[in-house]
C-alpha cells in the first residue's frame, strides 16, 4: 500500500501512464477522476484520505459532460471549494499540473483569482518532462510537513471515522486538534482540551441513535449525552437490553471518559466533583489528557468495528425495548436479592430492568432482608449518570 494518496481531477489522467508510474516509485497512489463534481465529492466526504491534490487546467464539469463541455469554470469549482476548506481549517496541499498554454504561460483570470490556494503559487508544465518528478517531491515534503497530515496518516484507522458512513467530516478538525495536543508537554486550557472529546462523543450518540442503537426518546431528551452512555451500559431506567451487544469495558471506558471531560469542560469548581482542572493546574503532567485520549480513541475504534458489524437499523432496534415499571404513582416492585457485608442491598425490578444499589442507612432503617418484597421510587443523580434510590417501602 502506498503511503500518499494524492487525488488527481483530470479529464485525461487515464492517458498519463508514466506519469503515474513515477508517482508508484515514489510511494504516490494517484486517485484520478475525470470531473469537478466527482473531484468536489472526494474532497468534502473524504479528504482525509488525501496527502495532496493535482488540479488539471481543463476537464470537465461532471461526469455527464463531452469533449466539447471543457473549459476553465471545472477549475474554478475546485479551486472555490479547496478555498472553502482551507478557510475550515483543512489544509490540503494542492496543486497545479496542466498543459494547457492558456495556464501555463498565459495569464488566467481563475488562476491569479486562486493561486493563493495553491502551493508555492506554481503551475507545473505537463510538457516538460521535469516537472511532474519536481511535482512528486513537493508532493512528499508537503505531506511530511504539515502536521495534520502526518497525524493523519500515523492515526488513519481513526481518521477513517470521517467517512460519511461513519460520524463524518466534522470528526476530523477535532481528532487532528485533539491529537496534536496529547503530543504537546503542555496543557494550558483545560476547557479547550477537553471540550471537543465531549462533541465527538456527542457525535458518537448521534451515530448510534440513526442506526438504531439509542433509542430517540433519548436522544431528543433532556440530559441526552449522560443518557445515553447510561443506556449503552444497560443502566437506564426505561430501557433494557434484550440482546446487549455492548463490551462492558467500552460502557466503562464511555462512562470514565464523560465523567472526566465533563467535568474539566466546566469552571464552577465548587460544585464539581472531579476538579479535573484543579489536578492538572496542580500535578503540572498530560497524563490524565493522553489517559483520556488514548481511552477514546479506544471507543472510537471499537464502535467502528461495531458499525460495520451492526448496519441494520430494525434489527438494532429490535435489541432493546421500553420496559413498563411495574409502578403506580412512581413506585417499582421488585427483590432484594443480596446485602453485602458492607451494607449495601441489590435491588432487582421485576420489570427486568438495571439493579439498583440500597444504601446501608436505607437497609438498617426499613430492616431490610435478603430476599425481600419491596417497592421503590428513584431519582436520577444530578448529573443524569447514575440512579438512585430515594424512597422504600415494604409490600
Amino acid at each position: 500500500m502506498s503511503k500518499y494518496k494524492v487525488l488527481w481531477i483530470d479529464d485525461k489522467h487515464h492517458e498519463l501512464e508514466l506519469d503515474k508510474d513515477t508517482a508508484y516509485q515514489l510511494d504516490i497512489d494517484l486517485i484520478g477522476v475525470t470531473n469537478a463534481g466527482e473531484g468536489i465529492k472526494e474532497l468534502v466526504e473524504n479528504s482525509w484520505k488525501f496527502v495532496a491534490v493535482i488540479v488539471d487546467g481543463l476537464f470537465y464539469k461532471t461526469s455527464k459532460h463531452t469533449e466539447d463541455a471543457i473549459d476553465d469554470e471545472a477549475f474554478g469549482m475546485v479551486a472555490k471549494k479547496l478555498s472553502e476548506l482551507k478557510n475550515k481549517g483543512i489544509i490540503i496541499p494542492a496543486f497545479i499540473y496542466s498543459g494547457q498554454p492558456s495556464f501555463v504561460k498565459e495569464k488566467n483570470t481563475l488562476v491569479n483569482l486562486f493561486l493563493d490556494v495553491f502551493h508555492k503559487e506554481k503551475i507545473y508544465d505537463k510538457n516538460r518532462d521535469n516537472d511532474f518528478p519536481e511535482l512528486c517531491k513537493e508532493i512528499i515534503l508537503a505531506a511530511e510537513n504539515i502536521g495534520s497530515i502526518r497525524i493523519r496518516h500515523e492515526y488513519k484507522e481513526v481518521f477513517e471515522l470521517g467517512a460519511v458512513e461513519y460520524l463524518g467530516q466534522n470528526i476530523t478538525d477535532k481528532l487532528i486538534n485533539l491529537i496534536s495536543l496529547y503530543e504537546s508537554k503542555e496543557i494550558k486550557d483545560t476547557e479547550d482540551a477537553f471540550n471537543p472529546i465531549r462533541k465527538i462523543l456527542e457525535l458518537l450518540f448521534g451515530k448510534l441513535n440513526k442506526i438504531g442503537v439509542i433509542p430517540d426518546e433519548i436522544i431528543n431528551g433532556d440530559g441526552w449525552i449522560n443518557k445515553s452512555s447510561l443506556f449503552l451500559s444497560g443502566m437506564h431506567s426505561n430501557y433494557k437490553w434484550k440482546d446487549n451487544p455492548m463490551h462492558p469495558t467500552v460502557t466503562f471506558l464511555l462512562y470514565a471518559v464523560l465523567q472526566i471531560s465533563q467535568d474539566a469542560s466546566h469552571v464552577l469548581e465548587d460544585k464539581l466533583k472531579l476538579k479535573v482542572d484543579q489536578f492538572i493546574c496542580t500535578n503540572k503532567s498530560p497524563y490524565l489528557y493522553r489517559s483520556v485520549i488514548n481511552q477514546l480513541l479506544d471507543i472510537l475504534m471499537w464502535f467502528k468495528r461495531f458499525m460495520n458489524e451492526n448496519p441494520d437499523v430494525d434489527k438494532n432496534r429490535s435489541l432493546w425495548e421500553k420496559v413498563d415499571n411495574n409502578s403506580k404513582d412512581g413506585w417499582i416492585r421488585g427483590e432484594v436479592t443480596a446485602i453485602a457485608a458492607n451494607g449495601y442491598g441489590t435491588f432487582h425490578p421485576e420489570s427486568g430492568r438495571a439493579t439498583l444499589s440500597i444504601v446501608p442507612k436505607m437497609i438498617s432503617e426499613n430492616n431490610i432482608l435478603t430476599g425481600q418484597i419491596i417497592e421503590v421510587i428513584t431519582e436520577p443523580s444530578p448529573d443524569g449518570s447514575r440512579t438512585y434510590i430515594k424512597q422504600i417501602r415494604k409490600c
